[in-house]
């Protein structure tokens, strides 16, 4: 199984949160689109830097309550990330420049 990383310029924090909704199309195209909090980005996939690892919590065989430390374990790991930058859709019958109407 593949994971992938998911970075959304701009810095919006209800995916990361898990407070929010989103819906990812497209993605098994080059060019997948996000839709987070009435929002819409671009993705592009790209290659992270060295490779991203993923832990988590493991409750089995902790010594006591007492240790300050946290128990993780191995889950995963990914090599690409997707880059998702902020876009303005246009429906198909509004001029190529809106702004070039006036």
């Amino acid at each position: 199984c593949d994971y992938i990383t998911l970075e959304i310029e701009g810095g919006d924090q209800m995916l990361h949160d898990g407070k929010g909704q989103y819906s990812i199309i497209g993605l098994d195209t080059d060019t997948p689109y996000l839709q987070l909090a009435g929002k819409t980005y671009q993705g592009s996939f790209e290659y992270v830097m060295g490779t991203h690892m993923y832990f988590e919590d493991d409750d089995t065989d902790v010594p006591d309550d007492s240790s300050p430390l946290v128990q993780s374990r191995y889950y995963a790991m990914s090599t690409k990330k997707i880059v998702f930058r902020p876009v303005v859709l246009v429906p198909k019958d509004a001029p190529a420049n809106p702004l070039a109407s006036e």
